[in-house]
């Protein structure tokens, strides 16, 4: 049939999942029709399907399986080569989901984001206190290996004795820059006074599929026709100027 690219079948019963597809015994089969995605008015291809194999089937019954009453969802991928990409093109498709009367619960995989912060180095404060800004990383690093204090043999081993080095731990920005560290000419200065703030957001999660990064914008569909509400969306997602 016209449109149609995979369709799979499974014959009989027994199993919970046959019960709740709607399969009631070992006189029945189940067919999955996968139709191409720029197929034009698929909402009326199902009765359409069913009445033509009604019409040539003598012996049984076909009917088509309402999936509404499992939960029917629409699901959208925003890919980009750059998070700022991906992040613009979610901001303009978000409200038209939001916007349709037929949609509920739109999110997208970006919306919980989290607070960053980037230390951009003053070059002019650094140089009047004679640091610069690797010694600043330097002091603020908590990660990498604890300092070596001393080497001993132990059945003719060496054996490395570390220092433990507490980790500190950061609890606002406010809390980083306020620490003081010691410079070459024997003052003490706060990282504020020579690294500068910079605030934004970043993603909780971005993904990646076939290489690229994706993320997802996600909706439950409240009508039964679900391929016109996704054609609806889809037709107003191309009049939009995305990224590219």
């Amino acid at each position: 049939r016209e449109g149609v690219t995979t369709y799979q079948y499974s014959l009989g019963g027994g199993s919970p999942m046959d019960a709740m597809m709607g399969m009631g015994g070992s006189n029945s089969a189940l067919f999955f029709i996968e139709y191409d995605k720029d197929f034009k008015n698929f909402s009326e291809e199902p009765n359409k399907v069913i009445e033509a194999l009604n019409k040539d089937t003598n012996m049984g019954e076909w009917k088509s399986m309402d999936f509404a009453s499992m939960g029917s969802g629409l699901e959208l991928y925003v890919y980009g080569d750059n998070v700022k990409d991906i992040e613009l093109a979610s901001d303009q498709i978000l409200p038209i989901m939001k916007e349709n009367a037929d949609l509920e619960k739109a999110e997208s995989s970006m919306s919980e984001a989290y607070d960053q912060y980037t230390l951009v180095a003053n070059q002019k404060k650094l140089s009047e206190n004679g640091l610069t800004a690797a010694q600043v990383g330097m002091h603020l690093s908590v990660g990498g290996e604890s300092p070596v204090l001393t080497t001993v043999k132990h059945d003719a081993e060496d054996i490395n004795v570390y220092i433990e080095v507490e980790e500190k731990e950061y609890k606002t920005i406010d809390d980083l820059t306020d620490i003081e560290i010691q410079t070459p000419l024997g003052s003490s200065i706060k990282v504020g006074d020579v690294m500068d703030v910079k605030e934004g957001k970043s993603p909780d999660t971005i993904d990646r599929r076939g290489g690229k990064m994706y993320a997802s914008l996600t909706a439950d569909i409240k009508t039964n026709d679900a391929g016109a509400v996704s054609t609806e969306i889809e037709d107003k997602i191309d009049d939009l100027e995305l990224p590219s």
